[in-house]
């Protein structure tokens, strides 16, 4: 039989397919150095890992024009006033946009994405790869997975709405939630409710169960992942999002972090997701079916927490104690959190590279 089908989707910052692929291969890499009996293997011994790109895309735009007439003309396009306000206060923040390397290859993704007609263009593209995966496990949708990191989490929630939606000129023949569930979708830091536009996060088919359009939904969030706090996904057991079985049975799951291994407390980083056993053993078990045996676990687990560094988690929980977490939280509380940040692992000697 052939091995399963993960799709990666980067987030923020200069990505290709390649680089963040690379970046996930060689943190699993290190993960399986945890594990005897995976320490000779690699997890493409067990899954097929593509990656889809679409930083190309707003590279195209940031190259386009000079930042003024970027960023004016961005501005003109906003729909309505009160986003126009938004983008503005967002430009104030920042100041001097032209020398500024980090807000151009960075935040400017974000607003991009979500306040131009590029946004729908990375949809498409997403949602053709997820459906061409389809095709190429023989229709057998569930051996599909899809991952999504920061910003990739909100592509990834939008092209599988538009996807698994109604038939449009862009979508005319679209996926079915009953024929062509996907296996699982894992949102790593998860940014799509605080960039939802176009279909809410709560009321699209992009949800476990019957009706959605994959088997298993898990969220991975760093408590001391500034990105990850800002107006959080937080769905209830009460049946008004998936069943009440779905829930009992955990079609969703929450799967909190708290352990800092990154020394200079770049706690966003899809490295520092991945390394942390409570995301690759669900990994493992959602989308590679890698069994290990129990005493292994076990000292993985020790293993993994003898790199934890409790300095470097107390020095983040003051400096991000005064990030929004309220329902109230904006796209300019996203930039405040990312911009939070960079200013903290840059203090510690990185650099934050999304």
């Amino acid at each position: 039989m052939t091995k399963p089908t993960l799709l990666l989707i980067h987030g923020m910052g200069n990505h290709t397919p390649d680089s963040f692929k690379a970046q996930f291969d060689t943190t699993m890499e290190e993960v399986f150095k945890l594990y005897p009996s995976l320490s000779t293997k690699t997890f493409g011994d067990y899954v097929d890992v593509k990656s889809i790109g679409y930083n190309d895309l707003f590279e195209d735009y940031r190259q386009g024009q000079d930042n003024k007439d970027r960023f004016n003309g961005l501005l003109d396009s906003l729909p309505t006033s009160t986003s126009k306000r938004l983008f503005q206060k967002i430009l104030n923040l920042q100041g001097n946009l032209a020398d500024d390397q980090f807000f151009n290859s960075h935040w400017l993704d974000v607003l991009i994405y979500r306040f131009s007609t590029l946004g729908t263009n990375v949809q498409l593209r997403v949602a053709k790869a997820v459906a061409q995966a389809i095709i190429d496990e023989q229709g057998f949708a569930q051996r599909v997975h899809v991952l999504g990191h920061s910003l990739g989490t909100s592509v990834m929630h939008d092209s599988l709405a538009k996807a698994y939606g109604e038939v449009t000129d862009d979508i005319p023949d679209p996926l079915s939630v009953i024929t062509q569930k996907l296996g699982s979708l894992h949102f790593v830091a998860n940014t799509s409710r605080l960039l939802q536009s176009f279909q809410k996060v709560k009321n699209s088919s992009v949800k476990p169960g019957p009706d959605g359009c994959t088997n298993r939904y898990r969220e991975y969030r760093h408590q001391l992942d500034p990105v990850a706090r800002i107006k959080p996904f937080n769905p209830s057991g009460n049946g008004s999002w998936i069943s009440d079985y779905a829930w009992v049975e955990e079609y969703y799951r929450l799967i909190p972090l708290t352990t800092v291994t990154n020394e200079h407390g770049d706690t966003h980083s899809i490295e520092h997701y991945l390394y942390n056993p409570k995301t690759h053993l669900q990994i493992f078990e959602d989308v590679g079916g890698i069994e290990i045996p129990e005493t292994e676990i076990r000292q993985g687990k020790m293993a993994y927490l003898s790199h934890s560094l409790q300095g470097v988690a107390e020095k983040a929980e003051r400096a991000f104690k005064d990030i929004s977490i309220s329902d109230t939280a904006t796209v300019f509380d996203f930039v405040k959190a990312v911009k939070a940040l960079e200013q903290f692992i840059e203090k510690l000697g990185g650099q934050y590279n999304g």
